[in-house]
């Protein structure tokens, strides 16, 4: 039964076509609490598992699953606090289980309002639909705020750092359903918030957004090739960590899982060192040029680190592939102009897909950065601003290059 459907069943009323406002907010409510009840669920089923299968734990049931609550706060965004230890980053490959959730809940939501003849009778956001989607966002950030206070582990949760989580996680999901019901064609609520978008935004900055997610897209897929280099180069190292950890097989799979889902995380970092700022891990910082030495907490990944001193020469070549991409964004801009358009009008479509690209992979390393712990380990990740930054002047040099040679070569024929 899916999340809509048990909420249907619990208002119990007939078909959403005859259905009033009422029933609707009470099933958007619904789902928005369940969204955020089955995600926490999803992920404190794998702790209860594995502490069931460790002959070597020492702790209760309870305390188990307090550590799946706390996961699935931390993937929200918000820091936790066990003594004197702060703990405040996003495991983004965890985030996706809660929004995935979220999203389903959200199409079946979207599904529901399109039966209803009112959904859209009002004029473009003010329509009577965005009472009911209001409705599944407070309920699923209500339900976030409110659980972790009664069931959270050992740690302390900062819940003014987590109600941006729960509010962006479902707001994010109802964006993505509403996308994939307009691509599909189906109309209803989709068709109303594309209208009035259309209405409010310039056309160049909306053909800027598909080029745009693939410059972004092409950025990420450089920092995985690099992640997964780095990896393969020292799997050796990180065997022996493994070794010295002696944390048995089923502490082994934890820890592996645990650092697979910060897998997007050491992509937005080595897509930090591909643009030039570099990252850190507390003191250990990377660059083209070297690596700092300084302290590093006992988990197997880290041990693909570069050893600290002087790198070898001509990595600072690495920029030619942001500087490559950006080329791709300003040939995917030019498919998306004119041929008789001016070079001006081509070069802003060109740099507008950049600043969208740089900046929803700054937001997305902002995300991927934040602490580990203290003193040492207090600021681990990228400098957000610094790679956005970075990382625009670098497309907007590539989309800029590629434009200006296609403008010049169509004015000779």
């Amino acid at each position: 039964m899916t999340l809509l459907e048990r909420t249907r069943h619990l208002t119990g009323s007939s078909s959403d076509a005859e259905a009033g406002p009422w029933h609707l907010r009470g099933l958007a409510a619904g789902a928005g609490v369940l969204a955020a009840l089955a995600s926490m669920i999803l992920l404190c089923l794998p702790v209860l598992v594995a502490w069931m299968t460790d002959p070597r734990t020492t702790t209760s049931w309870s305390s188990a699953l307090g550590v799946g609550v706390d996961g699935w706060v931390l993937a929200h965004g918000a820091s936790l606090q066990v003594g004197a230890v702060s703990l405040r980053m996003m495991p983004l490959l965890l985030t996706a289980v809660p929004l995935l959730v979220a999203l389903a809940a959200a199409r079946q939501l979207l599904a529901r309002l399109a039966g209803w003849p009112g959904a859209t009778a009002g004029p473009g956001w003010r329509c009577p639909a965005m009472a009911q989607l209001t409705l599944f966002v407070l309920a699923y950030a209500v339900t976030g705020l409110l659980v972790p206070v009664v069931a959270s582990g050992a740690a302390r949760v900062s819940l003014p750092g987590l109600v941006p989580g729960v509010l962006l996680v479902p707001v994010v999901a109802l964006l993505l359903g509403l996308w994939r019901e307009h691509r599909s064609g189906v109309g209803g609520l989709s068709e109303e918030v594309a209208l009035w978008l259309g209405r409010r935004t310039p056309a160049w900055l909306r053909k800027a957004v598909r080029p745009a997610l693939v410059g972004a897209g092409l950025l990420l897929l450089a920092g995985l090739l690099v992640v997964v280099l780095v990896l393969v180069t020292h799997l050796s190292r990180i065997g022996r960590l493994y070794d010295e950890l002696g944390a048995g097989v089923v502490g082994a799979t934890v820890l592996s899982v645990g650092q697979a889902l910060a897998l997007p995380n050491l992509v937005l970092w080595a897509l930090g060192w591909v643009a030039g700022p570099g990252f850190a891990v507390g003191d250990v910082v990377v660059t083209w040029t070297h690596v700092d030495p300084g302290v590093l907490p006992l988990v197997p990944v880290f041990g693909a680190l570069p050893q600290p001193g002087t790198l070898p020469p001509g990595l600072w070549l690495s920029v030619l592939v942001p500087v490559a991409i950006g080329g791709v964004v300003g040939w995917r801009s030019l498919r998306a102009t004119t041929r008789l358009a001016t070079w001006r009008a081509k070069a802003r479509a060109a740099a507008t897909a950049c600043v969208l690209a740089a900046a929803l992979l700054g937001a997305l390393a902002a995300l991927a950065s934040g602490s580990l712990g203290t003193d040492h380990l207090a600021s681990v990740g990228v400098h957000a601003v610094s790679v956005a930054g970075v990382l625009l002047l670098e497309l907007v040099a590539g989309a800029l290059l590629v434009v200006s040679v296609a403008h010049w070569r169509q004015s000779r024929l």
